[in-house]
Parts: structure tokens; C-alpha cells; sequence
């Protein structure tokens, strides 16, 4: 029984030693692509991501009208929605230079 231990330790080491040589001469034998990103013409970066604008719009809207809001009118809903959208072209000093007429027509 003592002459069979150390022939089976052997097979299992000449084994992995045989699989990890089929491994490295598998991975030789392939070379890795040279390019693993795509390519993509340059032009195409002059392409507005319009989805990603509508998702956005949308998100604002959502966080608008909320059950609070629910009874707000919709013009003033639309001028919520288009100041909170374009937020980076104005500002409160900007609000207060405006000069706006708020008398009530009834």
C-alpha cells in the first residue's frame, strides 16, 4: 500500500502540470485582439443625445408635480417645468430685473 501513495501523488502532479501546460499553450496559441473597444467615426459625437434629454425632462417633471401640486394649472405647470429646465440660463437676480405686469384681468 506504501508503493501506491506516492504513484498516485505523482499522477495528480503530472496532471496538473499537463493541464496547466494545455492552459498556457491554449492561451499562446490565441493572441488577444489589439483593439477592445470600438471604433466609432468621430462625427459621431456632434449627434445630440436626444433620449437622454427626454429622460431628463421627464425626471424634472416627475419631481414637479407632485400631490402637492396636483391642482397647479397647467400654463404654470409648463413654466415650472421650462424654468426648472433651463435653470442655467437664468438666476434669481435675473427674476428680479424682469419687469412683469401681475394684475389680475377679473
Amino acid at each position: 500500500m506504501e508503493a501506491t501513495a506516492p504513484s498516485r501523488g505523482l499522477r495528480s502532479q503530472a496532471r496538473a502540470r499537463s493541464t496547466g501546460d494545455f492552459a498556457t499553450a491554449l492561451l499562446q496559441s490565441n493572441p488577444a485582439p489589439e483593439q477592445l473597444t470600438p471604433w466609432y467615426d468621430p462625427s459621431i459625437t456632434a449627434i445630440p443625445p436626444t433620449s437622454n434629454r427626454c429622460d431628463r425632462l421627464f425626471s424634472q417633471c416627475k419631481l414637479v408635480m407632485m400631490p402637492q401640486r396636483a391642482s397647479l394649472l397647467p400654463m404654470n405647470f409648463e413654466m415650472l417645468i421650462f424654468l426648472r429646465a433651463n435653470r442655467k440660463f437664468w438666476d434669481a437676480s435675473t427674476l428680479v430685473e424682469l419687469d412683469v405686469d401681475v394684475t389680475d384681468d377679473n
